[in-house]
């Protein structure tokens, strides 16, 4: 993005094809030994780590966060119920990008699966400890999702902290509106195709959005391992949503999510499309 900082200044951030990562901090290093029992078949979701996921390409990042107040690390990022590395963790690798870069991330807190119960509570601790982790890195929320990316880089604050809860957004002065995600929750490629040609046909429009595009196992499929894991679910999906957004829907899409997203080719048609973008836009 910061090679093409002057194409993209003109342009929101809603406006920009960016690369995701569905379940940025279920990741772990595939091991044919250790990497084939059930539960990590269906926890797994990236190969990469988050310094690595964001050289690589990834602007966006989906977190489910939990809290578990009795162990030495409180705040952990989960895959459902389980356990998967501490937020601290994926902070790091966040501020280690930043430091070193001049790129625009979203860091979507989107899910909160164990420890949040139904108040604010916790969900004020989290953000408190947001804000002493990563807050002199956040952008102000008063710049919407309407503002353009020239003015989030003109302000120095290039880490977007968007929140899925909409009485701890209104509270904060750190946190943005949570990036809508559209998610089919389907079992196969053509659900996949046929949910997603609805959502493209009709894409939203008042802030970031992201086409969520990993198929979903039912509890039975996980149980009988009909599918053989989310690593085989993504390969037989990942070449197909390349193409899919390499054609015509890249001109229009928001945020493209995949598992295992190095499989795909998703950062080179971001990239191909911000171009053809930041021109239509030159030209008008």
């Amino acid at each position: 993005m910061a090679d093409m900082q002057t194409a993209l200044s003109p342009l929101m951030l809603r406006q920009i094809f960016l690369v995701g990562s569905h379940d940025s901090g279920s990741y772990e290093e595939y091991n044919p030994s250790t990497s084939e029992n059930l539960v990590t078949k269906y926890t797994i979701t990236q190969e990469d780590d988050i310094l690595s996921q964001l050289i690589y390409g990834v602007r966006y990042l989906d977190i489910r966060a939990a809290y578990y107040p009795s162990t030495n690390e409180t705040w952990w990022v989960n895959h459902g119920v389980m356990k998967i590395h501490p937020m601290k963790l994926i902070l790091d690798d966040v501020k280690t990008f930043l430091e070193n870069t001049n790129e625009i991330v979203i860091l979507d807190f989107h899910e909160f699966p164990a420890g949040f119960g139904s108040g604010l509570d916790i969900h004020t601790k989290l953000v408190e400890y947001l804000k002493e982790e990563i807050g002199e890195f956040a952008a102000s929320p008063s710049l919407t999702w309407n503002a353009r990316t020239g003015d989030i880089w003109s302000s120095g604050k290039r880490l977007i902290v968007s929140y899925n809860n909409n009485d701890a957004v209104a509270q904060s002065d750190m946190l943005w509106p949570a990036v809508s995600q559209q998610w089919g929750n389907v079992q196969t490629l053509e659900d996949l195709y046929s949910y997603l040609s609805q959502v493209m046909a009709s894409p939203p429009g008042s802030k970031a959005w992201s086409a969520m595009v990993e198929l979903t196992p039912t509890t039975m499929q996980v149980i009988t391992d009909e599918l053989g894991g989310l690593r085989r679910m993504a390969a037989m999906v990942n070449q197909n949503v390349t193409a899919w957004y390499r054609g015509t829907w890249g001109k229009t899409v928001n945020i493209v999510s995949a598992d295992f997203f190095r499989d795909t080719g998703l950062v080179e048609a971001a990239i191909s499309w911000n171009h053809f973008r930041s021109q239509q836009l030159a030209c008008k």
